[in-house]
């Protein structure tokens, strides 16, 4: 549980972004968006896109691609999904899972291999928000915890809304490149796909610690 003055320096770095390493994760975060874009649209690269069910009101089609899952994370925090390898628990699953994806994106994750390794980061992924949908509004049960997303492909009339513990909302409309938005996904947020395109984000999450530790 965080603190009156605890909770106000969280909320302030998000908005101001004057955070430790913000600055050197947007860029790495930015250039595995770049690369992410290429590989998507490659018609011989097969991606599945899992289920994110989970303890918060979402659309339906909503879906969400992993590349990789912190395990520590995901056996206590991440609620049910929907994968053919569920049935063999969440350990084998993450285990494989962050194999495939070293194969399948080793240059993207290359360049988040800092942050991983800090143990802090609790699941990278890509949002695919469908054509012409929304996202309800909702709130993870994530504490001390912040997402990043950045952008990969963006179609117009794309955008995301979050309240703040200053109890303001922040109002993000979408460009396609190098654009990037921080949140606590324990505040209500939604977000609109109002085009004929699918939408994709990369999102990190992770301790918002990870944040304010000096780099030395």
């Amino acid at each position: 549980m965080q603190s009156g003055s605890d909770s106000h320096r969280y909320d302030t770095h998000i908005e101001s972004l004057s955070m430790f390493y913000s600055q050197e994760m947007i860029s790495a975060a930015n250039q595995a968006s770049n690369y992410l874009r290429g590989k998507l649209f490659e018609s011989t690269i097969k991606h599945r896109a899992v289920k994110w069910n989970s303890d918060f009101m979402h659309n339906e089609n909503w879906k969400v691609i992993p590349i990789y899952l912190n395990y520590e994370w995901a056996k206590n925090e991440m609620r049910t999904f929907e994968h053919p390898l569920a049935i063999m628990g969440k350990g084998i699953f993450v285990e494989l899972l962050n194999k495939k994806c070293q194969i399948m994106y080793p240059e993207a994750l290359a360049f988040l291999s800092k942050f991983i390794s800090t143990n802090k980061i609790n699941y990278i992924g890509i949002s695919i928000l469908p054509a012409n949908t929304a996202l309800e509004r909702h709130a993870h049960i994530n504490p001390g915890n912040i997402i990043l997303h950045t952008a990969i492909y963006i179609p117009s009339s794309c955008g995301i809304s979050c309240e703040t513990l200053k109890n303001y909302t922040r109002v993000h409309t979408w460009v396609n490149r190098d654009d990037h938005y921080f949140f606590d996904g324990n505040q209500m947020h939604y977000a609109w796909n109002h085009s004929a395109s699918d939408r994709y984000v990369l999102v990190l999450d992770f301790e918002s610690d990870l944040l304010y530790e000096s780099h030395s």
